[in-house]
């Protein structure tokens, strides 16, 4: 799903709050940028047969250098409820 233009001013407002002035966490370049859309992690469950995998939804956190990847949960960003 890709993110309209408020979700994508959300989320630099969210980064810029909560991350600051980020660096790199492998190769500490200050070149990142966030994919625009959001992506989707999935886990198994055993606790519900009748759906067992659950989505957790997902903003990357690109390093344009190494490629180094942070991921952020859409709901704590306030993307999904």
């Amino acid at each position: 799903m890709f993110l309209t233009d408020q979700q994508k001013e959300q989320v630099k407002t969210f980064l810029a709050q909560r991350t600051g002035n980020a660096r790199c966490l492998e190769c500490q370049n200050q070149h990142l940028d966030f994919e625009p859309r959001l992506m989707a992690l999935c886990t198994l469950t055993e606790d519900n047969k009748a759906h067992p995998i659950e989505m957790y939804r997902v903003v990357p956190l690109i390093c344009h250098y190494c490629g180094h990847v942070r991921l952020f949960s859409a709901k704590i960003m306030g993307l999904e409820k």
